[in-house]
């Protein structure tokens, strides 16, 4: 369920930028840059739910440009208007939408990052082949997933 979200997020991130570099874990040398890392800070937590639940998951994605070039602001601008206006919903590569709550974009000055997170609410149940999406719940209306 996780990864379908995680997925999702990061075809998100191809459609603006086909070419980028993204990254899902620390990467100790080599990071190419520009560059997406795309993360759920509630893997552990989410791994040792059973049955049928319900849970907001939070996304956090950082985008990190070479502040050493001169135009680096306005890649940082261009990334916060792309996920600024157009960023509303998730594809899941299995057809379910998943619309983006409480999004919040911020750039940090001291690290010259720019922070996106948000979250989706996503209801799943329990099968014998792992995890599957069931239904996306958003403002209380259900939007079952195409099978």
């Amino acid at each position: 369920m996780v990864c379908d979200v995680i997925q999702a997020t990061v075809d998100k991130i191809k459609e603006y930028y086909p070419k980028a570099k993204i990254y899902d874990s620390e990467v100790k040398q080599g990071l190419i840059m520009p560059c997406f890392f795309v993360s759920s800070p509630d893997l552990e937590e989410l791994a040792k739910l059973r049955d049928i639940y319900e849970v907001q998951l939070p996304i956090r994605i950082t985008y990190i440009v070479d502040d050493k070039q001169e135009n680096y602001i306005n890649l940082i601008n261009e990334c916060r208007s792309k996920f600024s206006s157009s960023f509303i919903a998730l594809t899941t590569r299995k057809g379910a939408i998943l619309h983006v709550k409480k999004k919040m974009i911020k750039f940090d000055n001291v690290e010259k990052l720019l922070l996106i997170s948000f979250e989706v609410r996503v209801r799943c149940y329990r099968k014998q082949d792992g995890y599957k999406i069931n239904q996306v719940i958003w403002k209380g209306v259900s939007l079952n997933e195409t099978k």
